[in-house]
């Protein structure tokens, strides 16, 4: 139903309007009157309005104050002015502020009247079809129920039912057509995933829920399943509401069906101290990454998907966040000189968690996943650890490298990085990084026009005259008189 609020500090006029006008002829209900623009809108802020029809001229709060403080906040009702013939010019104002139209309070009975109310009538019905699919849904649900003749009074269960693999979607709808056939509820399929089925309260009711339990644990791939608590039909959003977030929950229990009561009800958001928990994990990532800590991580990635378990986050969040931190521990790897190494592996495991189903399975991929990558690493050994190492400076040639920060990040004391560097490689570590970076110079003296100093910048090396006396040492020449020896 259109749902339509009436607002004017006339009684007698309220009366008229609310008994006048055939509202269901146009799939409308006046579900509040009210003398100012204050009363009204303190009942348009709590709830769904979908038109509002105001008087102009009224106490505390007029016509016009009413449009603007709607406009002001957001909401998005559509908004009809109540006119006697004499205020043209005003209602014109009211136009410019967005009102839809107009009816005059002396001629409530005429086909003008009619016309403005179709018109009301098809502009919201458009507005919730091509709104977000929450609204659709609720739309159609109505409709239904409508036809149903189940009136506002009856008692009513909601169960949500929807798949998170779309490949799905033609055994889904085969499924959903199948227990259809067989149920004694009201159904919507949208035809993308989701179905609502609506059930009137009766002696009956647990049979229909076993008749659904039966057909979920019939399929071979997984149904997200919820119910809401029982309620009156004019609370229908609200039920749709509660059997969506008991569904969404199902991600995380793997129950075949939950119920709303079994939902949490706690804090629903992800921003703690320091940013929020996908933030925090990846700092602890960053700073943590190495052989000796991958366990510590994993716990760490379990923690936040148990985090988002408890807060009944949407499931399609948390997938989209699970594999974000996936890539993310990847990049980490890739910089510790892995870039060839797991590739196979880790594509194969980041669409595994693309296409979950359930978080459970969640969990499995994160261990199989981490306790392989830990088993590879150390297999690697020393010979491999240092080729990492050799890797890793190559590649950023263009920072400070020293010993001591080599070692932190990479999980070894000083010392070991040391002897094994010179044991590998038959030169110091110093000294490789110091050919390295002279190299490089000589590249971009033969190849480019840069100064000196931004060449000693773009090698890490914030003093040009030590960077000039190392490459002295390592060539006999200054930068510029290499630079001009070579022209």
């Amino acid at each position: 139903m259109v749902r339509v609020v009436l607002v004017d500090d006339e009684p007698f006029l309220l009366e008229i309007l609310e008994n006048t006008i055939p509202w269901d002829d146009y799939d409308m209900e006046v579900v509040g009157s009210f003398y100012n623009g204050s009363q009204a809108l303190d009942y348009i802020r709590a709830h769904k309005v979908d038109i509002v029809i105001s008087d102009i001229m009224m106490p505390v709060m007029d016509g016009m104050e009413l449009l603007q403080a709607l406009k002001k906040e957001g909401i998005k009702s559509e908004f009809v002015v109540l006119s006697a013939y004499n205020e043209f010019e005003l209602v014109r104002n009211f136009f410019r502020e967005g009102a839809l139209d107009y009816l005059t309070k002396i001629d409530i009975d005429s086909d003008q009247t009619k016309q403005v109310l179709y018109k009301l009538q098809q502009t919201v019905i458009q507005k919730k079809l091509s709104g977000n699919g929450q609204e659709r849904l609720l739309y159609e649900l109505q409709n239904l129920l409508r036809k149903g003749k189940i009136g506002n009074n009856a008692r009513i269960f909601i169960v949500s039912l929807s798949i998170v693999n779309h490949d799905r979607l033609p055994e889904f709808n085969e499924c959903i057509g199948e227990l259809v056939q067989h149920s004694k509820g009201i159904c919507y399929n949208n035809n993308e995933g989701e179905t609502v089925v609506v059930f009137q309260e009766h002696q009956f009711i647990q049979q229909e829920f076993d008749k659904i339990f039966i057909a979920l644990g019939a399929v071979p791939y997984r149904i997200l399943a919820g119910s809401s608590m029982s309620g009156v039909s004019e609370h229908l959003e609200t039920l749709l509401k509660e059997a969506k977030a008991s569904a969404n929950y199902s991600f995380y229990t793997g129950e075949i069906l939950v119920p709303y009561l079994s939902v949490p009800k706690g804090e629903a958001g992800l921003q703690m101290a320091g940013g929020t928990v996908l933030d925090l994990c990846k700092m602890y990532i960053s700073s943590h990454f190495s052989e000796a800590n991958l366990y510590k991580i994993k716990d760490k990635i379990l923690e936040v998907l148990e985090t988002y378990g408890k807060r009944n986050i949407a499931y399609q969040k948390t997938i989209a966040d699970m594999g974000e931190l996936f890539l993310y521990l990847n990049e980490q790897r890739r910089e510790l000189g892995f870039a060839d190494i797991l590739e196979e592996k880790s594509k194969y495991f980041y669409e595994a968690i693309s296409t979950v189903d359930n978080s459970r399975r969640l969990k499995e991929l994160w261990e199989k996943f981490m306790n392989f990558l830990a088993s590879e690493m150390q297999q690697t050994g020393t010979r491999n650890l240092l080729t990492r190492i050799r890797r890793y400076i190559d590649t950023n040639y263009d920072k400070e490298l020293n010993l001591k920060e080599i070692a932190k990040q990479f999980g070894i004391s000083e010392n070991y990085l040391s002897r094994s560097f010179v044991k590998e490689n038959h030169i110091t570590f110093k000294r490789y990084v110091n050919v390295l970076k002279i190299e490089k110079a000589k590249e971009y003296l033969d190849n480019t026009e840069l100064l000196i100093g931004e060449i000693s910048e773009r090698l890490g090396y914030h003093n040009v005259e030590h960077f000039s006396r190392l490459f002295k040492e390592e060539t006999g020449f200054s930068p510029s008189g290499y630079r001009n020896m070579k022209r």
